[in-house]
């Protein structure tokens, strides 16, 4: 789970979604179903009436044996105002696109 700026963003092991919750049943909602694995999620930043944060999925790409690609979402805590924000990048040590 990773803290925004309406509660707490998580991602939905079996349906792959991403979610946000208030903290109670009626205040847990999907916001997006990403077309790539919604696994975990990594730097949110929550700003005035919206949070930024990386959607995340690990994957098998030789040389390496494992490669994390990130994917930027921008919400409001809706589905209708949840949109990728930035295109996947690797995050490997490997690579210097990385770094920035």
């Amino acid at each position: 789970m990773v803290a925004g700026h309406d509660g707490s963003y998580f991602c939905e092991s079996v349906g792959e979604a991403l979610w946000r919750t208030d903290g109670t049943t009626a205040g847990t909602v999907a916001v997006a179903t990403p077309p790539s694995p919604c696994e975990s999620l990594h730097g949110a930043a929550a700003l005035p009436g919206v949070t930024l944060l990386d959607v995340c999925w690990t994957v098998n790409v030789p040389p390496h044996d494992e490669m994390e690609v990130c994917e930027t979402y921008r919400t409001n805590g809706t589905a209708a105002g949840t949109v990728r924000f930035l295109a996947p990048i690797e995050r490997s040590a490997s690579t210097p696109e990385s770094l920035t």
